[in-house]
């Protein structure tokens, strides 16, 4: 079960969520989708290399990928 996003990532969508951002991250909890935060424009590095068991190189293409698909 998912936990509820912390106050703290749900301030950080207030501040972005009229802009054009994109999100690299680290963290695998899926943090950032519950708050407000679009999937297209969120990149999960150690969720992406846990269910693919890829390197870092690639994880960095993967997400520079999805950056330049939001433009």
């Amino acid at each position: 079960m998912q936990n509820e996003p912390s106050q703290i990532i749900k301030n950080m969508y207030e501040l972005v969520r009229e802009k054009d951002y994109f999100v690299v991250t680290t963290t695998g909890e899926d943090h950032f989708i519950p708050a407000g935060f679009l999937s297209e424009r969120v990149f999960e590095m150690e969720e992406e290399i846990q269910s693919k068991s890829i390197g870092v190189d690639e994880d960095i293409a993967i997400a520079l990928d999805k950056i330049l698909k939001v433009r």
